[in-house]
């Protein structure tokens, strides 16, 4: 009940929906892969090659829910992992994810790891009374504002 059991929260779609709606994203897809490989010369043959093999092996194969638990919380808490393994998109992730990972160095919030943190902060002069904050956000997935929620 804590995720896809709850009504408020999730919604369970029926089979035509989500056939209908894996279609468009496959049409959407593939414009985009047209216009940026074969029109705009911006993505190679090899990676048009790449995020197409996996559209062609798994054309129906939709994305899962999976759940991990939260162990170090009293009581236990769930939260909703989507799996796209054996799904088309799954390449398409990748490929993105691959990009992505170049513009890092780029971002000025993007931080390399906790030592990054401590060496940066080690380098401040700070009054005695300065205080370091943090916090932990909690149950963002089923908080953030979607189309639907902006505009019911």
């Amino acid at each position: 009940m804590e995720h896809l059991g709850n009504p408020t929260n999730y919604k369970e779609l029926d089979e035509p929906w989500v056939k209908l709606t894996m279609k468009k994203l496959d049409y959407q897809f593939e414009g985009w892969l047209t216009k940026y490989h074969t029109r705009l010369k911006q993505i190679s043959k090899a990676e048009a090659t790449f995020l197409r093999r996996d559209r062609e092996q798994n054309p129906d194969q939709l994305a899962r829910f999976r759940m991990t638990a939260k162990v170090h919380k009293n009581p236990w808490k769930m939260r909703p992992i989507v799996c796209c393994a054996g799904n088309w998109m799954n390449a398409w992730s990748k490929w993105l994810d691959y990009w992505f990972q170049k513009l890092k160095p780029f971002v000025k919030t993007f931080v390399k790891d906790l030592q990054q943190i401590i060496d940066e902060i080690s380098q401040l002069v700070l009054p005695p009374n300065a205080r370091l904050v943090t916090c932990d956000a909690n149950s963002m997935y089923t908080t953030t504002l979607t189309r639907d929620t902006l505009f019911a």
